[in-house]
């Protein structure tokens, strides 16, 4: 007599297991068996080179015809984080100044920006010392010039 009750509790309990499983562990179809590997995260910033730990990376970007086509932004050594930057800013504007993440770098690095320009880097100055040496890195229709600045990661 429990006999038949055992079967049917079971059968409800599979049923119910394969419902929940289901919902934490999805299925694989076909065209799930062959995923590609993760992008790694400095996908978007191809542009960027893995510098000697305590060089930071500053890029300088130009997007041409754009309404606001200069942005500024800050890299950690090995191009994985950004630690700061500015975006939108208008060509022969000095933008209020730009610093580095203090959750990423202690003391902060002050930059001062004075008349951005879309044909070269503008007159960059970090903690007071001005940014030389830019590299030009163009990439999908941008004008990018990178350089190095010294840094003091957490």
């Amino acid at each position: 007599m429990y006999a038949q009750y055992l079967i049917a509790f079971t059968a409800i309990f599979a049923a119910m297991f394969n419902l929940c499983a289901g919902f934490y562990i999805p299925e694989q179809s076909a065209s799930d068996a062959t995923t590609l590997p993760l992008a790694p995260r400095q996908e978007g910033f191809t542009y960027c080179v893995p510098n000697q730990a305590g060089k930071c990376i500053i890029a300088y970007l130009v997007t041409p015809g754009a309404k606001s086509p200069i942005r500024i932004e800050l890299f950690t050594s090995d191009c994985q984080n950004m630690i700061g930057g500015k975006y939108s800013i208008d060509e022969n504007a000095s933008p209020n100044d730009i610093e580095t993440t203090s959750y990423a770098t202690s003391p902060t690095t002050k930059f001062t920006v004075k008349h951005a320009k879309e044909d070269k880097p503008a007159d960059i100055k970090a903690d007071g010392t001005k940014m030389v040496d830019w590299v030009r890195a163009d990439r999908e229709g941008k004008r990018i010039w990178t350089t190095n600045f010294v840094c003091h990661m957490l």
